[in-house]
């Protein structure tokens, strides 16, 4: 999962802001070609179109808003779980 995290923190994301991939980037704190690489990359490891190409936003495909649906969850507890570690971290003592 360590190397899908980032992709699938931007899917998620880019859902969440409707297909605006500008907006997207922006709340990850990313440029905009790192979240359209970030997404292609996705799709071509997974081997199926994430994104249909509709003017100035996307749209997901059925398979990426089921892919969305599926993570959104894990993919928060993730986040939580290593926040909590990093968080707790002595950085003299590990």
């Amino acid at each position: 999962m360590g190397v899908f995290a980032p992709q699938l923190r931007a899917l998620v994301e880019l859902a969440a802001r409707n297909g605006h991939m500008t907006d997207a980037a922006a709340s990850l704190g990313v440029p905009q070609s790192s979240m359209s690489r970030r997404i292609h990359a996705l799709e071509q490891q997974l081997g199926v179109p994430l994104l249909i190409h509709d003017g100035r936003v996307v749209r997901l495909t059925r398979a990426a808003t089921d892919l969305v649906r599926g993570i959104r969850g894990p993919l928060e507890e993730l986040e939580l779980a290593l926040n909590a570690v990093t968080g707790r971290a002595d950085p003299e003592h590990g």
